[in-house]
């Protein structure tokens, strides 16, 4: 028993050495071991491995093995929802996923109008803190995760209009608009498929870090409160019912 503690002791220290570590290696050093085949964008990236820093560094992260990259400079028949293993150096699940109807109400499979308004049907770009798990009503897979908007301005009303992650079916009906090939639009939900639902749910769960990025919104990385670590101490969002999602979370340090 002593041993097997020693050994979870030396884990976590490793664990700790690698996720404080890692924010001295560049974006571009980093990237080929996480995507060797570019399967991601590289300026998406950049931002992403930045602000995950910027948000760790401020004890936000509570789950800071994973960070996720949701890349809509792809078309929705391609793989653009990645979760990295930050100390492993890897990424360990790709996907399909939806976007919002009013960011592409052409469906052009690329979206390119972004909003923070209730009602706009839009995704919205920037930084998410990862909540709790839900269960909702779609069928084959009711597992949902609140997501927290940690950008003024372009994603802090996420709670509020329930963008969440969550299956890619609607809810009774049954009707799939998210499969292994391909996705329709949402209402501003970056929805997965059933394949890869629970799966990503359940690792990136309880105060990881999500980002999600866009060329078409070019004023972002001058303009975005995390990449200039404008962070609020304390984080208050709630969105209304069915869902409810509560974020109360302070900087552990």
């Amino acid at each position: 028993m002593q041993w097997r503690w020693r050994k979870k002791g030396l884990f976590c220290c490793l664990f700790l050495f690698f996720i404080n570590g890692s924010s001295a290696q560049p974006a571009a050093a980093v990237y080929p071991a996480f995507f060797p085949a570019a399967q991601c964008d590289s300026t998406a990236f950049a931002l992403a491995w930045k602000g995950y820093h910027i948000l760790n560094k401020a004890g936000l992260l509570a789950n800071p093995r994973y960070l996720t990259i949701v890349d809509f400079t792809k078309a929705s028949n391609q793989q653009r929802f990645f979760v990295l293993d930050v100390p492993a150096r890897r990424l360990i699940l790709s996907s399909i996923t939806a976007h919002g109807i009013g960011s592409d109400p052409d469906s052009t499979t690329r979206p390119y109008r972004f909003s923070n308004r209730n009602n706009s049907r839009m995704s919205s770009i920037g930084f998410y803190l990862t909540g709790d798990t839900y269960y909702n009503q779609r069928p084959q897979d009711s597992l949902g995760l609140c997501l927290f908007g940690l950008d003024k301005g372009y994603n802090d009303s996420a709670a509020a209009r329930e963008i969440v992650i969550h299956y890619g079916a609607t809810e009774r009906s049954g009707y799939v608009y998210v499969t292994d090939s391909g996705a329709a639009r949402s209402f501003g939900c970056p929805a997965l498929p059933l394949a890869h639902n629970s799966l990503a749910i359940n690792l990136i769960k309880g105060g990881s870090c999500l980002f999600i990025y866009s060329a078409n919104v070019p004023d972002y990385p001058h303009h975005g409160t995390v990449l200039h670590g404008r962070l609020p101490r304390h984080i208050r969002q709630q969105g209304p019912p069915p869902n409810s999602c509560q974020c109360d979370l302070k900087r552990s340090h």
